[in-house]
């Protein structure tokens, strides 16, 4: 599989705005992630090409946003997913509780 380097750097640094190769290259080379003369005469075309082969593979870093011409985004595990589900299904039992809670010290109180 080809690599291009800072490519993951770059997406990770803006997990929420998908970008397209030219804007993830240009990221790559304004806040200096890494090197891109080592990539070839065209970098842009071989991010291109490295982003298209890989979000072909089933299990690719990478995806592409359905419905959305060439704009690209780093896949997240599903454990990150569930352990960010888990932590706001928490955060919104305690609130629910401290509401209730909160009703029957008004009741306690009267």
């Amino acid at each position: 599989m080809l690599q291009f380097p800072g490519l993951y750097l770059a997406l990770e640094k803006y997990p929420n705005s998908p970008m397209t190769a030219k804007q993830i290259l240009e990221v790559i080379q304004k806040e200096g992630l890494k090197e891109t003369r080592s990539v070839g005469t065209s970098p842009l075309a071989c991010l291109n090409a490295m982003l298209h082969t890989n979000t072909r593979v089933g299990d690719g870093t990478f995806f592409k946003i359905p419905g959305k011409s060439g704009l690209y985004a780093l896949k997240v595990s599903l454990n990150f997913v569930y352990g960010l589900y888990i932590q706001l299904l928490i955060h919104f039992m305690n609130v629910s509780i401290d509401i209730k809670v909160n009703r029957l010290d008004s009741l306690v109180r009267k």
